[in-house]
């Protein structure tokens, strides 16, 4: 991988970022990385179940989303983006306005008030920049910092949009949610209560999907031909 990067010219800086990354997947994820596991090894559905299993405690934990249909939250934990951050890396800086939403799966994120102010700490099942799929963004609202290297995935504007067309009504209800969060500083959701959980949980299980247990015998199989 030196070799390559260095052939190609490529700057310090994005080496450290490759390098970062490359460390993270051998130690975090046992030299596994996920998104790439799924899309090359495992027919559509059985891809299908694992991006539930392995996106809906993001997806679910999000108050932002709780009312929405179960299609839509379906569709939701499909169509997330997988993205490395390293320790002490923007997420989000003063230049480049945000296009989409955010969940953190593993790491602390840190935003940041333009004056500095340290205003939410977010661990595993955070989310923020939930108005960003609503919204065009001129500018970012605040700052988001890595304190640790993350596991982010991202919810791109273009995919909510896309997925919105098939349930209009979702627009409505997100959008009067972010007239509420942007009363506060971070406009990011904050975790739901296992009582709050368990009966969306249970309604897109029921109606869209098997998605599996954590020790569940599929996964268990899983993992042995994994390891």
């Amino acid at each position: 991988v030196s070799k390559f990067l260095s052939d190609k010219s490529v700057s310090m800086q994005l080496q450290e970022k490759l390098d970062t990354y490359y460390v993270f997947i051998d130690e975090e994820r046992l030299g596994i990385e996920e998104s790439t596991f799924l899309i090359n090894n495992l027919p559509s559905n059985l891809r299908d179940d694992m991006m539930l299993h392995i996106t809906s405690d993001l997806v679910l934990n999000c108050e932002f989303m709780q009312d929405c249909e179960s299609g839509f939250i379906r569709s939701v934990m499909l169509n997330l983006e997988q993205r490395f951050y390293s320790k002490g890396q923007l997420l989000l800086d003063t230049k480049t306005p945000a296009n989409g939403m955010f969940f953190v799966k593993s790491g602390i994120v840190e935003l940041y008030s333009h004056e500095g102010k340290l205003s939410s700490r977010l661990g595993m099942n955070g989310s923020f920049a939930e108005d960003a799929l609503i919204n065009h963004w001129d500018a970012n609202p605040f700052t988001a910092k890595c304190t640790a290297a993350c596991e982010v995935w991202f919810f791109s504007r273009p995919t909510f949009n896309k997925l919105v067309n098939e349930w209009p009504a979702v627009r409505d209800k997100l959008g009067k949610l972010v007239d509420k969060a942007s009363q506060s500083n971070r406009r990011a959701s904050v975790s739901m209560s296992p009582e709050e959980l368990a009966p969306i949980l249970m309604a897109v299980q029921a109606k869209h999907a098997k998605v599996f247990h954590p020790d569940g015998k599929w996964l268990l199989i899983w993992r042995v031909f994994v390891m």
